[in-house]
Formats: structure tokens, sequence, C-alpha cells
């Protein structure tokens, strides 16, 4: 593996900056943590229900549970 293959591992989909606290949605893809919160606050919208419909940048699979991100810290610091 190249070494922009595996600095491209770290890199946050949305910002496009190296993670500095990494987190993962229900659906697997993983983002810094400030950037998936913007994102999930400029984007999300109403339902007919009224109840907020949030969807991942990446695969666009509605997130079920946006209040759990899921930390990746022990890992991806065993991995920089």
């Amino acid at each position: 593996m190249a070494i922009d293959e595996f600095k491209a591992l770290f890199q946050c989909p949305i910002s496009q900056e190296t993670m500095a606290d990494p987190h993962f949605l229900e659906c697997g893809h993983v983002f810094d943590k400030k950037s998936i919160i913007t994102y999930f606050d400029n984007t999300s919208y109403k339902n007919w229900s009224g109840f907020a419909v949030i969807k991942c940048p990446v695969c666009k699979k509605e997130v079920k549970n946006p209040s759990k991100l899921y930390w990746l810290d022990g890992y991806y610091q065993k991995l920089i």
C-alpha cells in the first residue's frame, strides 16, 4: 500500500482533512465528529410525521440513531 493510500484511510470524506476525532455511523462509514455533526445540522429534514431524517453522506442510508456516534479513538491511535 502506498503512503498516499494509507493517508486516505484517515481522511474525512466530508472535510477532506485528517480525522482528529474519528467516529462511525451504523452503516460503517467513518467521519470526523465535528464534520458529521455539522453535516447533520445542515442537511437533515423532517419527514411527513415531523421526525428528522438524516442520511449518511457516503451511502445515503438513513441514520436511525444520529445521537449514537461510535468512537474509534483506540483503534485509530494504534494505526497512526
